[in-house]
């Protein structure tokens, strides 16, 4: 009887041990489902210039792009610029000058382009990305 006994037991713990890990595992899938649900949306950049390297004095852009948050590399050749963020509507929303370190900006939510005017004295370039949230 003893043994009989001594048997239940061991398989009750094993089945509450199953359990456990059944419920633990369906919440690890729960949890990774939400986390899928609330990630950031994709993040695009592009090279600024498209290609080669934008001379002393001049500018480039981006395309007009819908987001709300842009974040640009230092310069390649680590030399200062000037950029400006402007909106669909050609206003300028943000500018600002760097000894040729990057940065980031929040906007509220538009069409917005990324220009860059190279204040060095090497070419240079930028890669310049945005989201549509931040």
């Amino acid at each position: 009887m003893r043994e009989v006994r001594s048997r239940v037991r061991r398989r009750g713990a094993i089945v509450t041990l199953l359990t456990a890990f059944a419920v633990l595992v369906a919440a690890s899938v729960v949890a990774a489902s939400a986390s899928a649900r609330s990630a950031s949306p994709p993040v695009i950049c592009v090279r600024v210039p498209q290609s080669g390297l934008l001379p002393p004095r001049q500018s480039a852009s981006t395309q007009l792009e819908p987001s709300s948050q842009w974040q640009w590399s230092a310069s390649s050749a680590h030399q200062p610029f000037r950029w400006q963020l402007i909106n669909r509507y050609g206003v300028v929303v943000a500018s600002g000058s760097s000894p040729g370190t990057g940065g980031s900006i929040l906007v509220p939510f538009n069409y917005y382009r990324w220009k860059v005017t190279n204040e060095g004295y090497l070419g240079q370039y930028w890669t310049a990305c945005w989201s549509s949230q931040p």
